[in-house]
């Protein structure tokens, strides 16, 4: 089995920080010594804290202070190279994920053939059988695209991660030779030479997809049209939802208060349950009448007196 090289081990911190009560808060109460920026850095990334660390060695960095510079950058190696590591910690089998494209882009390939036969041959069970096939593969070849898109989102922020690192290491050894910095930035190099590798594979593996599910759509839009409506049932077979008889609106539900249009002068009768939806949104039911000329408790007016 190939073992893979590992980058030597980050520089050693410059001046120990003085009492372990001295900390990062202590620091930043006051102004940011070359020294101090570089020891946090360090201590942060020795304790599993990359993005910290980076932070940190950053600063030691832009202070522009040699003596300090070199050993950053050698560190911002370590960091920038472990945190690509930690992205690929979620990274499915490259191998798996290969060969389930190519499976999937060979099964394109035997329902477009499968579709070009029925064609051909004009028998309707033939072409209803390869329209079904076509849509569960379409959808087979969209899962399979989209999860090899995902690995190479991956991979483009991995890569990102790894040439900063390589910078970092080769800019430390022009500032101060360094065999280590020199053999690191070898090693983060071949790690990105390999994940290129894989990615070229998966690039190549995508485009082929896509063509083959547009190579297969138009086939499966051949077929549809010579099948008699009411043939395919909805739900019957895997629908591809990209698929154009899945694209149609549901229709709206008839709530019995839309104003559906009419011819002008038209009359519109009311239905009973409609009436009956109108009185219990009024509160009111058959029993309660309606009042008339105003409030029903309102007490009578005094008529006592002339009428002017």
């Amino acid at each position: 089995m190939k073992r893979e090289p590992h980058i030597r081990k980050p520089a050693a911190i410059a001046v120990a920080l003085a009492g372990l009560g001295f900390g990062a808060a202590a620091v930043q109460a006051r102004e940011m010594s070359p020294r101090e920026a570089y020891n946090q850095g360090v201590q942060a990334l020795s304790r599993g804290y990359p993005r910290e660390s980076e932070s940190w060695l950053l600063r030691a960095v832009g202070t522009q202070q040699e003596s300090y510079q070199p050993p950053a950058l050698y560190n911002l190696g370590h960091v920038r190279f472990q945190q690509g590591q930690e992205l690929l910690k979620g990274e499915s089998s490259r191998e798996s994920m290969l060969d389930q494209s190519v499976t999937a882009s060979e099964d394109g390939a035997d329902a477009i053939a499968r579709a070009s036969g029925a064609l051909s041959s004009e028998n309707l069970s033939a072409i209803i059988d390869a329209y079904l096939t076509g849509r569960a593969t379409r959808k087979q070849m969209r899962v399979a695209s989209e999860d090899v898109q995902r690995a190479l989102d991956l991979y483009g922020s991995v890569l990102f991660r790894w040439r900063r690192s390589v910078g970092d290491f080769r800019s430390s050894d022009e500032m101060r030779a360094s065999e280590d910095a020199q053999f690191n930035a070898k090693v983060v190099q071949q790690h990105i030479d390999e994940l290129l590798k894989h990615s070229k594979k998966l690039e190549e593996q995508k485009q082929e997809l896509q063509g083959l599910r547009s190579e297969l759509k138009k086939k499966m839009a051949e077929l549809r049209k010579k099948i008699p409506d009411g043939m395919i049932q909805p739900g019957q077979g895997d629908p591809d939802e990209e698929d154009e008889e899945d694209q149609k609106p549901p229709p709206k539900p008839d709530s019995g208060f839309q104003d559906q249009a009419g011819k002008e002068g038209e009359k519109r009768g009311i239905t009973p349950e409609m009436a009956q939806q109108i009185l219990e949104a009024l509160g009111l039911n058959g029993d309660r009448k309606l009042p008339i000329g105003g409030d029903e408790q309102a007490p009578p007016r005094n008529k006592k007196g002339k009428d002017w």
